[in-house]
C-alpha cells in the first residue's frame, strides 16, 4: 500500500494536472486516476519526477490505453 506520504504527494500531482487540463478532458483524467492500481500509481510519480516539465499525461502510455479502452466502451 502507499504510504500517507507518497498518497499526499500523488494527490498533489493529479490535482496539478487536472487544473492545468483543458476542462473538456479534466473528467477522463479524473477517471483515468481513479482507475489506477497502487504499481501504476508509483510508476506515475517516478515518471513524473524524472521527466519534470516534459511529462505529459496526454502522450502517457497509460493514458492513451485507458482513452482507447474507453471508446471501444
Amino acid at each position: 500500500m502507499i504510504n500517507s506520504n507518497k498518497n499526499s504527494l500523488f494527490d498533489a500531482q493529479f490535482e496539478e494536472i487536472v487544473q492545468n487540463s483543458p476542462n473538456e478532458l479534466r473528467e477522463t483524467i479524473r477517471s483515468y486516476f481513479k482507475s489506477m492500481s497502487e504499481m501504476q500509481k508509483k510508476s506515475f510519480l517516478i515518471a513524473k519526477d524524472h521527466l519534470g516539465t516534459s511529462f505529459n499525461i496526454f502522450k502517457s502510455n497509460g493514458f492513451v490505453n485507458f482513452e482507447k479502452q474507453c471508446q471501444t466502451k
